[in-house]
């Protein structure tokens, strides 16, 4: 599942949970009835309009940006994994063992640009 995904997902129940507070309750539903401790069905459309705009932001040139990062990632996890393998059966281990630290540093620093 990829981050625009979840966010449709989330968004979607968001309105939902909205729309039925509102068919559920009238047509005064925040005047008779509170949500979460004090939320009321404000907090359901604003998560909605909230997600709307992350959407938004995930629709533009930042998405396919991220999604050539979590590409990067992903490779270099793969490769991260390989070396691990082959250095518990490989007689070189010292070397690999450098290639493997080098490979995990890649990962952590490209990891921490995507989140950022």
């Amino acid at each position: 599942m990829t981050i625009k995904d979840y966010v449709t997902r989330r968004r979607d129940f968001a309105k939902t949970r909205a729309d039925q507070c509102k068919t559920a309750l009238g047509p005064t539903p925040n005047k008779t009835h509170n949500y979460f401790g004090g939320h009321s069905l404000g907090y359901w459309e604003g998560r909605a309009a909230a997600l709307d705009d992350i959407l938004g932001v995930l629709e533009d040139d930042q998405y396919e940006q991220i999604m050539v990062l979590e590409a990067e990632i992903e490779r270099l996890r793969k490769a991260l994994t390989t070396v691990m393998h082959v250095s518990k059966w490989d007689g070189i281990s010292h070397e690999l063992d450098r290639c493997y630290s080098t490979a995990r540093d890649a990962l952590e620093e490209v990891t921490a640009d995507a989140t950022r």
